[in-house]
Parts: structure tokens; C-alpha cells; sequence
């Protein structure tokens, strides 16, 4: 089969002296016992990873030119500084407050980012129902970010997380922010650094846990992790992953714990892609069909939604509800819905990363209407 080819094609890239295209050229060192456990697996390989890093990135100013690529990675730029460790505030601040005169800055100015990209792996997986799994062991372990990039002729995942950094400090000209500001910076990635590490053993330790992620070790060293064609940044980009239709399957979902008989059902109507999405939620009508609202993904720039899609699982139609002349929830992750009768009670949720939300929304499904709940007596926290 074609996915045990490049399974195949990859491990054997893993041993090679040749560096890969990343920016650093091999492996991550903190990475390598997940790498080793996802590729004993026979139902995955890894395609691109990054254990996590601090860096400062310089790259060219904002200007009319670089504002109409159709890419921000266009821009270009180089790296001042990158570790794959917690980093030292000393060595950062001797590179943005040179005390010697002899340095010379760039006759052009650069922007300078301060920033922290948690881990992120890309996972080719032998097919849906095996996606799923391994999906869900990974947002269960904290990097709730993760989920399915393409499902077409590949199926490739995505395993990562939100806690980022970027920040701005100003240009080779001019910095912008004091040293203390500095060191206040590096502090916050460090801890960051440290909580990507910790869901990373996490993971790592339900993985070590679950059927068929044992054995010995696949990489011998620190060797070319991608095979040709392939490196971190376009496999960081998901929009280039791409998302096609993929071909009928059938099998087991599988946990540490217990495993559930799952069936492909073809989408009809509606793109399937609008279905690609995590923090949605799903409630079950008595005719058997299923309401979608909100979440995360969708079709294009992965974004918070305010879809709301009915979906009947016997014929595998997918169809937009309309609400016309009503208001309606923002688009949102992380809420709850219940129904209660025929209404649906939608809760909360969050907008942005520190936008949790209080609201209460009522969906009439008999009458495809939305309205807003005003509680009254006690405060209704976010949540």
C-alpha cells in the first residue's frame, strides 16, 4: 500500500546524515520518545515536528509591497535568536543591547518578534478512524488545537496547542522595550516551555499506555526527520495540508480504556469540510438528526464558527440551517448545548483565548429561530 511506501521512505530518512529543510536541520532532541512511539505504531508516521521554541525573529517591515503577499511566511526574514529550550535572559539581552559601539545595525530596518511556539507535530495516519483515535489522545492530554488537516488521498493530523507568545519589541533601529521588560518576557516563555513539556510527557505516557505504541526505539539519531519535499513550515501552515474528500472506511475508535464500533457515513450536500472542526457541539434530535453549532476548523483559515448544520447520519445529508430574521450567537468554541424538548440551550463558550462568554442562546428547532435568554436572580459566570 502506498502509506506503508512512505512510512517506509520516512523512517528511513530518519537515519540519514543529511540535514532536513527546517531552520535547525534536525530532530529535536526533547522530541525524539514521542517520535519514537507514534513511528512504532503501524497505523501512523511523522511527517514534520517541533519539539517547541523561543525565538526572535527579524523580518522585513510592514510596508504597502510586503501588506498584498498573499502570505505572512512571505515576508521572510532570519532568526536572531532560537532555542529549543528554556532560554537565558543574559544571552538575549547582550544581543539587543550590544554594549559594544562596533556593532553595526542593518542600513535597512527590521522588526524584531519576540516569541514562543509551543509543540507541533504533523502525523500521517493510515486512515480516518485511526485519525480520530489519535486525536482524541491528544487534545485529552492538553493540546486541544489539534485535529485533522487533510482527509483525502493523506490523511494528516495535527497535534498542537495555543500557548503562544508574540510580541513586538520594536526594530534594528530602535528597541522598543526596556531590558526589565526583557527578562519579564523570557520568564513567561520559560513557563511556557515548561507547560508545553509537561502535556508533552503527558502524552507521551498515554501513548506508552495504549495498544501498539511500545517496542524499541525508530530513531537512531538526530538525523533528516522529513522526507523530500517536506519541512516544518509548510506543514505548519495548514491551509497548504489542503482538505479533500476521503474514501469509505470502517473500524474502531480506540482509547487506553475501551474502543467504539465506528461506520463511514458519505457526506452528501454541504461540503464535508464544514464538519472538520473540535469545540463544537453536537445534540441529537428525536427524528435521529444531529445539530451542529460553533467550533473550531471548517472549511479554508481554520477559525471560530457560528454554523449551524443539521446532519442526518442515515443518508449522510449535511445541510445549513437558516435563521433569517433573528439574531444569533457569535461564532465560538468550548460551549455547551443541551436540548431540552425542542429547544436547544446553547451556553457560553469563548470567542478568543481570554473572551469567555456568559451568554445564554435558545434555538426553537421547530421554527429554526434563535433567541437570547435573559437570566435573571444570580449572576450567570462566564464559562
Amino acid at each position: 500500500m502506498e502509506f506503508e511506501k512512505r512510512k517506509a521512505a520516512t523512517l528511513s530518512s530518519l537515519n540519514s546524515t543529511e540535514q532536513d529543510k527546517s531552520p535547525k536541520g534536525s530532530l529535536d532532541i526533547p522530541i525524539i520518545p514521542l517520535i519514537n512511539a507514534l513511528n512504532n505504531n503501524p497505523f501512523y508516521f511523522t511527517t514534520s515536528s517541533c519539539s517547541g521554541r523561543i525565538s526572535i525573529l527579524s523580518q522585513p517591515l510592514q510596508n504597502d509591497a510586503v501588506s498584498n503577499l498573499p502570505k505572512k511566511k512571505a515576508r521572510g526574514g532570519t532568526w536572531l535568536f532560537v532555542s529549543h529550550d528554556p532560554a537565558n535572559a543574559d544571552s538575549i539581552l547582550s544581543l539587543l543591547f550590544p554594549t559594544s559601539e562596533s556593532t553595526q545595525s542593518s542600513p535597512v530596518p527590521s522588526e524584531l518578534v519576540f516569541r514562543f511556539e509551543p509543540l507541533i507535530i504533523a502525523v500521517e495516519c493510515r486512515d480516518l478512524s485511526s485519525a480520530q483515535s489519535l486525536v482524541s489522545l491528544a487534545i485529552s492530554c492538553g493540546f486541544r488545537e489539534s485535529g485533522i488537516t487533510n482527509a483525502g488521498k493523506r490523511v494528516i493530523i495535527a497535534i498542537r496547542c495555543s500557548i503562544r507568545l508574540e510580541v513586538p519589541l520594536g526594530d534594528t533601529a530602535k528597541i522598543m522595550v526596556t531590558p526589565e521588560y526583557v527578562r519579564y518576557l523570557v520568564q513567561v516563555a520559560n513557563d511556557k516551555m515548561e507547560a508545553n513539556r509537561n502535556r508533552t510527557e503527558r502524552f507521551l505516557a498515554v501513548l506508552q499506555r495504549s495498544n501498539g505504541f511500545g517496542g524499541g526505539p525508530v530513531v537512531a539519531d538526530m538525523g533528516n526527520h522529513l522526507p523530500p519535499n517536506c519541512d516544518h513550515s509548510e506543514v505548519e501552515d495548514e491551509s497548504q495540508l489542503g482538505n479533500e474528500n476521503g474514501g469509505a472506511y470502517s473500524g474502531f475508535i480506540g482509547s487506553p480504556v475501551c474502543s467504539v464500533p465506528i461506520t463511514h457515513v458519505e457526506i452528501v450536500g454541504e461540503p464535508m469540510e464544514k464538519l472538520f472542526l473540535w469545540g463544537h457541539s453536537a445534540c441529537a434530535l428525536d427524528n435521529g438528526k444531529v445539530v451542529v453549532f460553533g467550533g473550531f476548523g471548517g472549511p479554508g483559515r481554520h477559525a471560530r464558527r457560528d454554523d449551524l448544520l443539521l446532519l442526518d447520519p442515515c443518508s449522510g445529508e449535511l445541510e445549513m440551517i437558516s435563521t433569517p430574521g433573528c439574531g444569533s450567537p457569535s461564532p465560538r468554541l468550548g460551549h455547551t448545548a443541551s436540548l431540552v424538548g425542542e429547544c436547544m440551550f446553547v451556553i457560553g463558550g469563548r470567542t478568543g483565548p481570554d473572551k469567555i462568554l456568559s451568554d445564554v442562546w435558545i434555538l426553537d428547532t421547530t421554527r429554526n429561530c434563535w433567541r437570547l435568554h435573559q437570566c435573571g436572580g444570580s449572576v450567570f459566570p462566564p464559562r
